[in-house]
């Protein structure tokens, strides 16, 4: 069921719009049917950003907003409010909690139709009131586009973001490195899936995959690849209806430090042992384009001749390998102790 097809003689429709967006604040809208009567509040960028994010200021000024929906559009014992399903367990709460406290019949339903398109086009107006680019905003990547966009000249936009969410005390490019990881440990379709779960605090394998457009089994398969690395974490609770289990899973990019420091050891032992043996011996080599070189030992087992072509095997200066293997051992070294 969504917002436009749930009607009554008198209904009030609520959605919010910029939630899940980098910069500013959240456009809050109302709209009243069947006259299509329709109101918009901003929520402030500063409601977002400490010390007000830490107190949840954004909820009180929800409550506030819905304090003026229901005097500017004159709700009554038999006015139906239903809100935005996606957020109303998020900064909708606490509306929804004053608006039932107030006597309200209060539902919740899906976010479509209408009202979504309204408080959408409030949020894009706002952005580029503060300077976004118009043809910056209509990219499907729309958190990442605008993380560029505040990257570009950092002193100056990073007053309009919300430098509460604790994915930005990260810092400004942290977003990039846990993509390259993302892309790592599952390719293109492991980048979908952390760009849905960056967007949102939480959420299920099942809405991850309507976002991201990536099948089911694949998306469980990712989740778990990236779990066992710490990358994100897993709640399991149980629905009280029908008993079965719900998981949500939710980004940890502060994780993302230790899992490059546990590649990067591993990486180090690998280049020790691959030195280690290039110092401590010969090697021969027929100098041939596609051979390699071998040890004293296996030259001896193949009669000094390249086992690929037969050509005869000459002494080989490893030297210039050494210098890159100490010279890489040296900087992992050097980066582990920082």
């Amino acid at each position: 069921m969504d917002l436009d097809l749930l009607m009554s003689e008198n209904e009030i429709l609520i959605d919010g719009a910029g939630w899940g967006d980098l910069i500013l604040g959240v456009v809050i809208g109302a709209l009243k049917l069947p006259d299509h009567e329709y109101m918009e509040r901003r929520i402030p960028s500063s409601s977002f950003q400490p010390p007000d994010f830490e107190n949840k200021r954004y909820l009180d000024d929800a409550v506030k907003i819905a304090e003026e929906i229901v005097d500017a559009m004159q709700a009554d014992g038999e006015t139906h409010f239903k809100v935005a399903r996606a957020l109303s367990r998020h900064i909708l709460s606490g509306l929804r909690r004053y608006l039932k406290d107030r006597g309200f019949n209060v539902a919740e339903v899906e976010s479509t139709g209408e009202l979504q398109k309204r408080v959408e086009k409030g949020y894009i107006k706002w952005c580029v009131e503060a300077g976004v680019p118009p043809e910056r905003l209509k990219d499907e990547r729309r958190f990442w586009t605008l993380l560029e966009w505040v990257a570009e000249a950092p002193k100056i936009r990073e007053k309009l973001v919300k430098t509460g969410w604790r994915s930005w005390k990260q810092n400004l490019v942290n977003h990039d490195t846990v993509m390259k990881v993302a892309r790592v440990l599952g390719g293109e379709e492991a980048v979908k899936i952390v760009e849905v779960l960056s967007h949102v605090d939480e959420t299920t394998d099942m809405e991850i995959t309507a976002k991201s457009g990536v099948k089911l089994n694949t998306v469980r398969k990712i989740l778990y690849k990236l779990y066992d690395h710490s990358l994100v974490a897993l709640q399991r609770t149980r629905d009280k209806n029908t008993g079965w289990f719900i998981f949500r899973w939710k980004l940890q990019p502060d994780q993302i430090e230790g899992f490059l420091t546990n590649q990067k050891k591993h990486i180090l032992e690998k280049l020790e042992i691959r030195l280690d043996y290039e110092k401590n011996h010969d090697f021969y080599s027929c100098y041939m384009s596609g051979c390699r070189s071998l040890s004293f030992e296996e030259a001896i087992n193949h009669v000094f001749r390249c086992p690929k072509c037969g050509k005869p095997l000459a002494h080989f200066d490893n030297k210039k390998i050494v210098e890159f293997l100490s010279e890489k051992t040296k900087q992992f070294r050097n980066e582990l102790n920082e």
